[in-house]
């Protein structure tokens, strides 16, 4: 079993704490050179912890530092208006003094201190990082010179940061690439990913939202931070919300206060409105589309004169960890659908040959039913139960034949006989010969005119079609309404099905007002042997999916609970498209 990677550094701080040897020698080297070159008596090297508002020092050099007052933490604050570290940190500018005993800012750390400079350790979007700071005995120990002079060590200083955080990002981004390839388990990688992006990006949470089945809604699917309990519940339509509209428009969002950006809604929020801070949502995607949403957010700190807003170089990584988890999800599921394949296979060969062994046998049966029922009717034999028992024989008979039937027909949905279609006039036909005389189910057909004509397999769309009319009868048995209606699919619609390729897609639904699906039962309903009747075998719905999917088509229940079923199909009508789900 891997080792869970490491939990990378959060903070300037934490970053110095966990670089390399020749990354803490390189500034202890500059801070020596400076502390020299410039003549000064001491000096000392800090950096900025966010979560806590502080300056740690984490260098010193010179006389007069003992264990004690290395470890001393200097409070960043502007509203004391005091402590030249604390000023230079706050305000991102230089400072010196010549004469301490006459300057606001300075705050006694030592007795001999008469001259100090400051500079700030800035990254390339201009935050704080840290701070150098000298100190001279001397008068006016330092002017413009070395105050320059310090500025381009505190460069140099500042860009050995970086370099480590860096580095220290990559290689995070490499361990986690190694879990990817190490595990198939989707659900795990995800959740490993939410971990090192709040890590890395400083966010108290970090939230994976996967698009349903119909590609109308984002669901939450791993969070990091407040939202983990919400797994599976919290859902954002698409285009509502700074999390909708990523999906919708599959750009990035980076905004530093989220209640301003008009786009904001606050459906699913991790902390109460007034302590959200930066949010930052990318698309994830893989070949085929768009599969879901990546979204950090920082809770505002204490310290609020920091820039807290995510980077240029903050988005890049989150695309990349997106990246990561749309090909780790695309690899997940053309696995599943292999080794589904395969299943199914292997499955339908044996099914193949038992349906034909059984098929003889029940033929066999036939016949000496048939052979008794003759001998009954030409003999005196007065048996009053033989008639019902012979009865009973045959209905149990004839079902075993509908078994079979639907077994070959579930087994052959993917064998189509290709020929031009009219997918208006297959359905006419469904619902003429389809509905149940006695049902009382009040029929609505709204079919768009001048469809284009397909190729496809008439009889098995017929046997897909009727198969959804049989279902919505059921559904309704004291009778009921079933709309059908077709129309060419809006590019939204296309895109959502994850349809690739040029060319029109037929865009047929069946709506009824049943009871609808369980939410439970959504995901289930087009596995073969799958049902919640006390009749069937539970392949009808597989035998309508194999069917379209054969077509290169998709098919999609997207009914609300309580409100009818309603499942919308996608056939395209250019072999040169194709959908998946």
């Amino acid at each position: 079993m891997s080792e869970k990677p490491k939990t990378p550094p959060t903070t300037p701080h934490d970053v110095a704490a966990d670089m390399s040897q020749g990354g803490r020698q390189t500034l202890a080297a500059l801070l020596k050179h400076a502390t020299t070159s410039l003549g000064a008596t001491r000096g000392f090297l800090a950096l900025v912890d966010h979560e806590t508002g502080e300056l740690v020092i984490e260098f010193t050099e010179g006389e007069g530092w003992t264990e004690e007052n290395r470890k001393r933490r200097l409070r960043i604050g502007q509203q004391e208006g005091r402590g030249i570290t604390a000023y230079v940190a706050a305000s991102g500018k230089p400072y010196r003094t010549g004469n301490v005993s006459k300057d606001p800012y300075y705050l006694p750390f030592f007795d001999d201190v008469v001259s100090e400079l400051a500079v700030p350790l800035l990254d390339s979007f201009g935050r704080v990082l840290g701070v150098i700071n000298l100190e001279s005995d001397k008068e006016n120990a330092f002017g413009e010179c070395e105050e320059h002079l310090l500025q381009a060590i505190g460069s140099q200083a500042a860009l050995t940061i970086c370099m480590a955080d860096h580095q220290m990002r990559e290689r995070a981004i490499i361990e986690l690439g190694n879990e990817m390839a190490l595990t198939a388990d989707a659900e795990a990688l995800m959740q490993k990913v939410v971990e090192t992006a709040a890590n890395i990006l400083r966010a108290e949470d970090c939230s994976v939202f996967l698009l349903d089945q119909t590609g109308s809604k984002l669901v939450l699917v791993a969070s990091r931070g407040p939202l983990a309990n919400l797994v599976g519940i919290a859902s954002y339509p698409v285009g509502e919300g700074l999390t909708g509209w990523t999906a919708a428009e599959g750009r990035p969002i980076r905004t530093a206060d989220p209640r301003q950006d008009p786009r904001w809604r606050g459906l699913h929020s991790e902390f109460p409105p007034d302590e959200i801070g930066a949010l930052m949502s990318v698309p994830i995607k893989s070949p085929s589309g768009l599969l879901g949403v990546l979204r950090v957010v920082r809770r505002k700190r204490a310290a609020r004169y920091f820039h807290h807003e995510f980077t240029d170089a903050d988005e890049d990584l989150l695309v990349t960890l997106a990246n990561q988890i749309g090909v780790a999800l695309e690899i997940s599921r053309l696995m599943e659908r292999l080794v589904q394949s395969e299943r199914m296979a292997a499955w339908g060969e044996m099914s193949a040959r038992s349906a034909h062994m059984i098929g003889n046998k029940v033929f066999a049966i036939k016949g000496y039913v048939n052979e008794l029922e003759y001998v009954l009717r030409n003999s005196n034999v007065n048996i009053p139960q033989l008639p019902q028992i012979l009865d009973g024989l045959k209905r149990n008979v004839f079902s075993v034949e509908e078994i079979l039937l639907e077994f070959r027909d579930f087994l052959k949905a993917t064998h189509l006989q290709l020929g031009p279609v009219n997918i208006n006039e297959v359905i006419l036909r469904s619902l003429r010969e389809g509905v149940p005389k006695d049902s009382g189910l009040q029929v609505v057909a709204d079919l768009a005119e001048d469809l284009p004509i397909i190729q496809g397999d008439a009889e098995k769309l017929d046997r897909c079609f009727t198969e959804l009319i049989e279902n919505a009868a059921k559904a309704q048995p004291n009778g009921g309404m079933l709309k059908v209606s077709t129309r060419l699919a809006s590019n939204e619609e296309i895109a959502r099905m994850k349809c690739r390729g040029s060319g029109p897609v037929i865009r047929v639904e069946f709506a009824d007002a049943g009871p609808g699906v369980p939410v439970q039962d959504k995901k289930r309903i087009f596995d073969p042997f799958f049902t919640t009747r006390s009749k069937g075998m539970g392949l009808g719905l597989s035998i309508v999916k194999g069917i379209v999917e054969a077509h290169r088509g998709v098919i999609v229940e997207d009914g609300e609970p309580g409100a009818g079923a309603r499942f919308v199909i996608l056939l395209p009508a250019s072999s040169e498209v194709s959908c998946h789900q």
